[in-house]
């Protein structure tokens, strides 16, 4: 049966596709196959004859199968495979319809999954969270399970074992429905049904004094009400230990204590979703990822798919990538100010460039590395939402629409703690500026010292062939000016960073150093890690093609620059198609 070949090869899709998420994790205990066909981990069922029930015959469908609106894809295969079945079995003159459940009821129906039908919720609450039923009730026949793999083994063993095409007395044939079937497995999981430890007997417990995980423990407090209508209370680590928690965040509970016990920056991103007794721990060594976990956890687990319950392996503990790097995080000697410039690549720009897996990797080497000041290019509209949570109160990005009110697509940001900002803008370039071209600019003074200084960011139109050059050159005169303009309004040092897409070799870089007077960190530091290729494939951790960088950080005479990297490492593979590069300097006040 071709339906019931996809259920198959579904549930195995789907069990893949959740290994990536983790480094490591704990798989449920699976039993040598059996005879059984849907006991293909450990459990047992029950199988309860019933008088046969007709479903179908040559010409009426006395059943309906009806499944939710939005079927997951086990769901929507077991229809289909119930649907072939009299084809499949030499009855190619019966049929059977299906609706899905946002239509009326009716008498008879066949119901697959989590449908809003009464009787799918009731036989869901019969059952615990690693089991499934197919039975009849109210004149309905019930086919549910709380989990997709339960689903589609469910399915598999109703067109076994359960269904029939047989002659009737008048030597037509018909398909029937012959027994129920409830299956009990073997894994357990944290919220135990049976022994009624329900989702609601528990509390959101955040750290008191984290602004970042009480936020993400009322994104958490929404979703679950949203999607299950379970309100939990939120509390602080201060309070009283309860029997039943969901901790978020390095709380005062036992249980973190074999998670995180350093402090070690290389870590600072690693996380992990963890199960024990009745607790369930979400946390990360820093709660700059506060939401971005949440947001993950969400994703992964919180769904009314197939059930009306949250939850997970009762041995559950998946460790999160902890974005380590190679390379050290140190300043370099003498030099008091970091820079970077960082194309994160917008969504629009690549088929495979969605945003959702990638913020982690776009924001682990800005808080590994600290810069003072960050310049960023291709910042959609749909990018600012998710970093300006990831950044938190150390970066501020500043202006996100310039002064034609686009989106501004390359901002500035700076960190709070180091730098304040005196003066700023967005203004676009006149020449291809396609509404995504801008000049970010901010005059900014050091906290340490009063040191002050400018910083503009930019994006030039892409090069290639006579005309794109002929625009990017224009656009480098204009930027030229613009930056000795405010060197001189401001009388102080002056340091542009960007995606300038065009080598240190070609005219519109050349004609930008030649009107500015600026000098390329790659190539005039003092001492130059690494300076290569910037661009690259995504996801492509090999890739470090032979070349020159079209990113680029320019400075005016008075920034002595000691130290240039372009940064590499594999867990930026997925970050973006560009890497980072930073330049330390000293800055004389």
């Amino acid at each position: 049966m071709k339906a019931l070949k996809k259920i198959l090869i579904a549930s195995l899709i789907l069990s893949m596709l959740c290994a990536p998420f983790t480094a490591c994790q704990k798989a449920p205990a699976e039993a040598e196959p059996t005879e059984d066909a849907a006991a293909t981990t450990e459990g047992t069922g029950v199988e309860t004859p019933v008088d046969p029930i007709v479903l179908c015959d040559a010409s009426t469908s006395y059943y309906r199968i009806v499944r939710p609106a939005s079927s997951p894809i086990e769901v929507s295969d077991a229809s289909n495979a119930i649907m072939e079945y009299p084809g499949e079995n030499g009855a190619r003159n019966l049929t059977i319809k299906w609706s899905s459940d946002k239509n009326a009821a009716v008498e008879h129906e066949i119901l697959l999954g989590y449908t809003n039908r009464p009787e799918s919720l009731e036989v869901l609450k019969s059952i615990d969270y690693d089991d499934f039923a197919i039975v009849s009730k109210n004149g309905k026949i019930v086919v549910v399970a709380h989990k997709a793999e339960r689903m589609a083994q469910a399915a598999e063993y109703l067109c076994k074992n359960l269904l029939q095409i047989r002659t009737n007395e008048n030597g037509q044939k018909e398909m029937v429905y012959l027994g129920d079937y409830v299956f009990t497995g073997s894994q357990k999981y944290l919220f135990n049904l049976a022994d009624g430890n329900a989702m609601k007997d528990y509390a959101i417990v955040y750290p008191k004094d984290s602004a970042n995980f009480l936020k993400a423990a009322e994104t958490l407090q929404s979703a679950l009400k949203e999607t299950y209508g379970v309100e939990l209370p939120i509390v602080p680590d201060s309070e009283a230990e309860r029997e039943c928690e969901i901790l978020l965040g390095k709380v005062d509970r036992d249980m973190v204590d074999a998670y995180f016990k350093t402090e070690e920056q290389t870590a600072m991103f690693s996380y992990v979703t963890a199960a024990k007794g009745k607790k369930l721990l979400i946390a990360s060594h820093s709660d700059l990822i506060a939401e971005y976990m949440i947001h993950s956890f969400i994703s992964k687990y919180v769904s009314s798919n197939y059930s009306y319950q949250l939850n997970l392996a009762a041995d559950t503990e998946e460790i999160g990538d902890s974005m380590n790097f190679s390379e050290s995080t140190a300043l370099a000697e003498g030099a008091n100010l970091r820079v970077m410039s960082f194309n994160i690549l917008c969504e629009l720009y690549a088929d495979n460039a969605g945003i959702e897996g990638r913020q982690l990797p776009v924001v682990a080497p800005i808080f590994t590395y600290m810069p003072d000041i960050l310049g960023m290019q291709e910042v959609s509209k749909a990018w600012y939402p998710e970093l300006y949570p990831l950044f938190g109160d150390t970066y501020e990005i500043l202006d996100q629409y310039d002064n034609r009110n686009y989106t501004n697509m390359s901002p500035l940001a700076y960190n709070t703690k180091t730098l304040t900002v005196l003066e700023h803008g967005a203004k676009g370039l006149e020449v291809g500026g396609n509404g995504h071209r801008v000049m970010s600019w901010g005059y900014f003074e050091r906290k340490s010292d009063g040191a002050r200084f400018v910083v503009i960011n930019t994006h030039w139109n892409v090069g290639g062939d006579d005309a794109k050059t002929v625009q990017q050159t224009a656009q480098a005169k204009e930027m030229a000016e613009f930056a000795l303009m405010l060197k001189n309004q401001y009388n102080c040092p002056i340091i542009t960073t960007g995606d300038y897409n065009s080598r240190m070799s070609e005219v519109p870089v050349q004609t930008y150093v030649a009107n500015s007077g600026f000098f390329d960190a790659g190539t005039t530091a003092k001492v130059i890690n690494r300076a290569i290729k910037t661009t690259h494939s995504l996801f492509n951790e090999n890739t470090r093609g032979e070349g020159e960088a079209i990113d680029h950080i320019f400075a005016s005479s008075e920034v002595e620059i000691l130290y240039y990297n372009v940064l590499i490492d594999k867990c930026l593979a997925p970050s973006s198609d560009h890497y980072p590069i930073y330049a330390d300097i000293k800055l004389n006040k």
